[in-house]
């Protein structure tokens, strides 16, 4: 939460964004693990990847793609588990019909907005939505640590 609360607007407002563009596979695959293990802790398995992809300077397009099919990968393997050690039982149906009509409205707006902004606005919002992830992230645990 702290690299996102802090990283993220340093972005925003830097004049040009560091790109490292001759990074191997190692560094990607680093990436996705932190991703990866950020799942489980806060649910935000695309954060890190996605501020990777940003680093890496790849076109909205190139890191719309990468980041929609990392995080599909990721949350089927998450229902996958969750379904193997029964956390979601069929009492939990009506629930998850509710969950995908209220996530259906928002991804079809996010869809027709995504085709009319421009790769510098794709690159602030981007980077606004990390920074808000890394201060739920913080103010979710600020009470546990003020304990």
């Amino acid at each position: 939460g702290s690299l996102l609360a802090l990283w993220c607007p340093l972005m925003l407002v830097s004049g040009r964004l560091p790109h490292f563009n001759r990074v191997g596979r190692w560094s990607d695959a680093l990436a996705g693990a932190a991703g990866g293990v950020m799942g489980p802790l806060g649910g935000f398995t695309g954060a890190v990847p996605t501020l990777w992809c940003t680093l890496r300077g790849m076109d909205r397009d190139v890191q719309r793609a990468v980041i929609q099919h990392f995080n599909l990968a990721m949350l089927g393997l998450t229902t996958v588990a969750y379904l193997q050690r029964g956390l979601i039982t069929s009492a939990h149906l009506p629930d998850l019909g509710v969950v995908t009509v209220a996530l259906l409205v928002p991804a079809l707006l996010g869809m027709r907005l995504y085709t009319r902004i421009s790769p510098v606005t794709f690159r602030n919002v981007v980077l606004g939505l990390l920074t808000a992830s890394g201060v739920a992230m913080l103010a979710a645990t600020l009470p546990r640590l003020l304990r």
